[in-house]
């Protein structure tokens, strides 16, 4: 695997600050290993950049077309063999790249997902160590909120947060549905997808506590219901996906008590509340 490449994918929609100390962290120790491909999801005035980083591939879309649909142009125009998917908000160590190079030299064929440790870069403490999905279809960011230290052992994963995750480009390919991203889920829930699918195939994911990065949330926007209207939207999106016939009824049944007063809540506490259920409904639709 000595000329093993590394392909890093970044979404970008609007902090040209964010991603200009991204790039700075990623490409601050150079290597020929890594190609970098930016989708600008319809930010004007990013002529200093691409000036500063001549490099760095640019693809830019006229409007925002959402993170899922971004990510899979970012991947279709990769060449390396493994993929990095990270957000404009993350800022790599400088330890990052090399170690991550030597990692994916050494590991085995069966090791097809990695998760670093993600730090939330405002309180220091951990972001996410990789996704935990559970039977009610709700997503755990395991070690958040913790120190650093609490974790200095690698453990095995349901997938990576997609804020910061490498993937196998040959296993990517294989689990792929019509994209590598589903593009309905536009953000937020559509990495949690793509660990189930990879769970599905019988694909390992892994965390490796010596691959760190900071991750300082919040420059994707959006308002607090709206995120809160994406999250509800997708995880039934998820339901859905994943069960079908008596199984969806099966799981409906168990999760009816679970589900019933925070679907109250929801109805009557958020705005976009209709146009979620409309949505989810029009999902059910299509996959039946």
């Amino acid at each position: 695997m000595k000329d093993l490449m590394i392909s890093v994918v970044i979404a970008f929609s609007s902090d040209t600050k964010m991603l200009d100390q991204c790039l700075l962290s990623l490409l601050g120790k150079s290597s020929e290993q890594v190609e970098v491909i930016v989708v600008n999801n319809g930010c004007c005035g990013l002529d200093p950049i691409k000036n500063k980083y001549p490099s760095v591939k640019f693809i830019d879309n006229t409007a925002n077309l959402g993170a899922s649909f971004a990510r899979n142009q970012g991947i279709k125009a990769s060449k390396g063999e493994y993929v990095l998917i990270a957000d404009c908000d993350i800022i790599f160590t400088k330890e990052f790249i090399p170690y991550l190079i030597g990692k994916l030299k050494r590991i085995s064929k069966d090791v097809d997902a990695i998760s670093g440790m993600i730090i939330n870069g405002y309180s220091g403490k951990i972001f996410s160590c990789g996704l935990k999905v559970s039977s009610f279809y709700r997503t755990y960011d395991l070690g958040k909120n913790k120190l650093p230290q609490t974790f200095d052992q690698g453990f095995e994963i349901d997938g990576p947060n997609s804020c910061c995750a490498v993937f196998r480009r040959s296993v990517l390919e294989e689990i792929k549905e019509k994209e590598y991203y589903d593009q309905d889920f536009f953000f937020l829930f559509e990495d949690v997808d793509l660990a189930l699918r990879l769970k599905l195939k019988n694909k390992k994911s892994l965390f490796y506590p010596d691959l760190v990065c900071f991750h300082y949330p919040g420059s994707s926007g959006g308002t607090r219901h709206y995120r809160q209207y994406l999250s509800f939207r997708n995880r039934w999106y998820i339901i859905l996906k994943h069960n079908q016939g008596i199984r969806l009824a099966g799981f409906l049944a168990k999760s009816f008590f679970y589900d019933f007063i925070r679907t109250v809540y929801f109805f009557l506490t958020n705005r976009y509340s209709l146009k979620a259920f409309k949505e989810i409904y029009a999902r059910y639709q299509k996959l039946r």
